[in-house]
């Protein structure tokens, strides 16, 4: 972006939006270069996360009609206590001109993973003690840019070297951890990505330890072969492109 004309776009944006990101020098001290074939391009993050862009990053919000999706209204949610799952700068190969047709890939999956969270969490009818709360899609300009879940502290990797991973029921951590993934079956969706880095641990009120699945984004019907992404290496048996109940066991 030429420097002239990215000071006036900056310029023209209220003050309270200062830019984190101004310039394509500065996104590349925070991406490694993953090849010319799979580019976005951002032009301005603000602090306030507010994203204005000219890549294909973020989906537009579909036909409510058609693909009703559960919104997160500024003011609904604690920032506290919530976290914005939402594409990591530091996986982009960001490139100067125009993004090729067709490359859609990180768009696709913010909307897919928002599809299924309305399947799984998006009704109180589907909601799951042990299936991380969902909030809904955080929405800026018509264009979905994170999914608003709650914030917990530890996956279940990270908590296996705190001191109170000893004490821990397995036993009835486990069976409740079946129960979630048995909910996700009964929908007739396999998770196809269950790691212990995908499965945080959260207390409860009587100071219960309990496991929270997460990441849906490789979540699909049984049978369906649209995965954009698939597995955990070291915590699948290989490559795979059909989503099957067999993955989480």
């Amino acid at each position: 972006m030429p420097l002239a004309k990215r000071k006036r776009q900056n310029e023209q944006l209220p003050v309270p939006l200062r830019a984190l990101i101004r310039s394509y020098q500065d996104i590349l001290q925070h991406t490694v270069d993953v090849g010319p074939v799979d580019a976005d391009t951002i032009s301005y993050i603000s602090e306030d996360n507010q994203v204005f862009w000219n890549g294909c990053l973020f989906p537009e919000v579909p036909d409510p009609e058609i693909t009703p999706l559960t919104i997160a209204a500024p003011g609904s949610y604690s920032a506290a206590l919530t976290h914005i799952k939402r594409p990591r700068l530091e996986s982009f190969f960001i490139f100067e001109g125009k993004v090729s047709d067709g490359n859609d890939f990180r768009a696709r999956q913010l909307l897919a993973e928002a599809e299924i969270m309305e399947k799984i969490a998006g009704s109180k009818a589907h909601l799951h003690p042990n299936i991380i709360r969902y909030h809904g899609c955080r929405v800026h300009s018509n264009r979905i840019t994170g999914l608003v879940f709650e914030r917990l502290e530890y996956n279940l990797d990270q908590y296996a070297s705190q001191p109170g991973f000893s004490t821990l029921n397995k036993k009835r951590f486990f069976a409740k951890l079946k129960s979630a993934v048995g909910h996700v079956h009964f929908l007739g969706l396999a998770h196809n990505d269950i790691s212990p880095y995908n499965i945080m641990v959260r207390e409860t009120a009587s100071a219960q330890l309990e496991p929270v699945l997460i990441d849906f984004g490789s979540c699909a019907p049984f049978g369906s072969t649209d995965l954009l992404t698939f597995g955990t290496p070291g915590w699948c048996e290989g490559y795979f492109d059909t989503s099957e109940k067999e993955h989480d066991t």
